[in-house]
């Protein structure tokens, strides 16, 4: 078993080998080396003004039951993101099953917290969907939009928190750059959709699509309409069930943080987290939530063990990932296959 699941991996290995790269394998693991360097310093910069010996002075029994509740939540959200992303299959292509999906999903989120590689979980994602009814193209514009739809979900909460935090007379920096990043991540995604849509823009749209025969197609396989505006409805609730399982975990350690302040900075920590500047978010993930709960009176200590605990969270449910590799529960079908061939 443990050889076919390593025979699986190297699979999607050499699948995405063949595909087009944007980018050389070396630099790529450059970025990944700069990623895992940038982790190590947040982390170092972290218990530079945090007392590491008390990090985990307020774990309690519960802080256990809060982690199994955390990942009961994080794999309901697994399954709504599995529907977001087949909501935006464009009409005229065959919609893949929800189950296989599912572990497609998971897959994807396996490769970037498990083993984070050259080989991104969107790629991973893209070649368990690829098959003669769903080109690689229309496969790799279903992706691109759900990662859209999530970034624009959190950016939408992200908002929601900085005014969340200048209700609790947080008025400092905090709350401007909170509100600039939902801002930003808002308008890059508005921008993206009017490059896709306004008719004026074709002449760029053309000179992109020059740069690779497959663009074109991808383009054309968008999904930016209503169904679009549903899949934000998918990603909000997702995000939401994120920041339930960060207020079960602050109230197991004892740290009294209202529910719609838990929502609106787990909003803003998603976000931050989906830069791809740090190593699975770690580091990146601890540094949010200790600039952000500390203004509402939560110790420094209670604040990056949230932190830990929310990413220990995180791993924990993408773990399923690792056994659908091994036995093969996201394989595209045998008529998927052979078209690879």
């Amino acid at each position: 078993t443990i050889r076919a699941g390593h025979a699986n991996v190297t699979a999607i290995g050499s699948e995405a080998a063949r595909e087009p790269r944007v980018s050389p394998p070396g630099r790529a693991r450059l970025f990944l080396i700069v990623r895992l360097l940038v982790a190590v310093l947040a982390y170092f910069l972290i218990f530079r003004v945090v007392d590491l010996s008390n990090v985990f002075g307020s774990v309690s029994g519960w802080t256990a039951w809060a982690l199994g509740a955390g990942v009961l939540l994080l794999i309901v959200q697994t399954a709504l993101c599995t529907e977001r992303w087949r909501l935006l299959v464009p009409q005229d292509t065959p919609r893949p099953g929800f189950v296989r999906s599912f572990w497609a999903y998971i897959e994807g989120a396996f490769f970037n917290q498990v083993l984070p590689s050259t080989i991104g979980g969107d790629a991973v994602r893209v070649l368990r969907w690829r098959s003669p009814q769903m080109p690689t193209a229309e496969a790799f514009a279903t992706v691109l939009v759900d990662r859209i739809s999530g970034a624009t979900g959190a950016a939408l909460l992200a908002g929601l928190a900085s005014l969340l935090l200048f209700a609790h007379d947080v008025t400092d920096y905090r709350t401007v750059a909170v509100l600039a990043l939902s801002a930003a991540f808002l308008f890059g995604g508005l921008c993206f959709i009017a490059l896709m849509r306004w008719p004026r823009l074709q002449g760029l749209l053309h000179y992109i699509d020059r740069m690779h025969p497959g663009l074109a197609r991808a383009r054309r396989s968008l999904v930016l309409g209503r169904r679009f505006l549903l899949s934000l409805v998918y990603s909000l609730v997702g995000h939401c069930l994120s920041g339930v399982s960060v207020y079960i975990l602050a109230r197991s350690l004892g740290v009294d943080l209202p529910l719609s302040l838990s929502i609106g900075i787990t909003g803003v920590v998603i976000l931050i987290s989906m830069i791809p500047i740090s190593l699975a978010g770690w580091g990146m993930r601890e540094a949010s939530f200790l600039t952000l709960l500390g203004p509402l009176g939560v110790s420094s200590q209670d604040a990056v063990l949230i932190g830990i605990l929310f990413g220990l969270v995180v791993l924990v449910s993408a773990l399923p990932g690792g056994l659908s590799l091994l036995f093969g529960w996201a394989k595209p079908t045998a008529a998927a296959l052979a078209s690879r061939a």
